[in-house]
């Protein structure tokens, strides 16, 4: 059957800061039903498995929530937002290359909770910042604002 891994990922993105294949691309994930995949895709692992648009809309019963997948259009701001509240089996790294693609696209400042992904059989999620490397285990707020200060924001 399989083991299941849970994600809830909250992103956002200035659409002149990323090039348009890659908006397209977060388009296509956040709604593939109105946006296809594009042809033309980076050279990521993440985009080697067959259907990878819809690879992140996966639901368990294990989980409580359901899936929910939502891009919002901000055309004022300049800006595309992503919330991925989902889970599904992560074999070959699918969730790691997905995060290694999609999170140096992002406009979120550094430093900043994006979400966190958890194994069905771990308590404990893997948090996931700005900026931060995933396997660095972040125990208190002051550690973050001392170790990970930032310009842009304020903890």
């Amino acid at each position: 059957m399989g083991m299941y891994t849970e994600l809830d990922l909250n992103i956002r993105f200035n659409v002149r800061d990323i090039s348009q294949q890659d908006l397209a691309i977060i388009r296509a994930i956040g709604n593939p039903d109105l946006y296809s995949e594009p042809k033309e895709v980076p050279d990521n692992n993440f985009f080697k498995e067959e259907g990878w648009a819809y690879n992140l809309r996966g639901h368990s019963s294990y989980f409580i929530a359901h899936c929910r997948v939502e891009l919002e259009e901000k055309e004022d701001y300049n800006e595309v937002a992503l919330s991925i509240r989902s889970n599904f089996k992560n074999y070959k790294g699918h969730l790691e290359n997905f995060l290694d693609w999609v999170l140096p696209l992002t406009s979120n400042f550094k430093g900043e909770f994006l979400g966190y992904y958890r194994y069905e059989e771990y308590i404990k999620p893997t948090l996931i910042y700005k900026d931060i490397p995933r396997d660095y285990q972040i125990e208190t707020d002051e550690e973050v604002a001392h170790n990970f200060e930032s310009p842009e924001c304020e903890f």
